[in-house]
């Protein structure tokens, strides 16, 4: 199944759209921001930091969507 994800921002990449991608969804990102949308498709990854208690931790994420 696809999800849209009208907005490749903090949030959108950092969470939500994680969040769809972990679950089985193929995430499709628009964003007015061509650079963003851009450097995805071409490295198929983006990165990804969540903040907790015990500091931060980087990540990359997957992008298989187009």
């Amino acid at each position: 199944m696809k999800a849209v994800m009208y907005g490749a921002g903090n949030i959108g990449r950092g969470f939500i759209g994680a969040l769809l991608s972990q679950t089985g969804y193929e995430v499709v990102f628009v964003d007015v921001n061509d650079d963003v949308v851009n450097t995805i498709n071409r490295d198929k990854t983006y990165p990804q930091e969540i903040v907790g208690e015990n500091g931060k931790t980087s990540l990359d994420r997957k992008h298989t969507g187009r």
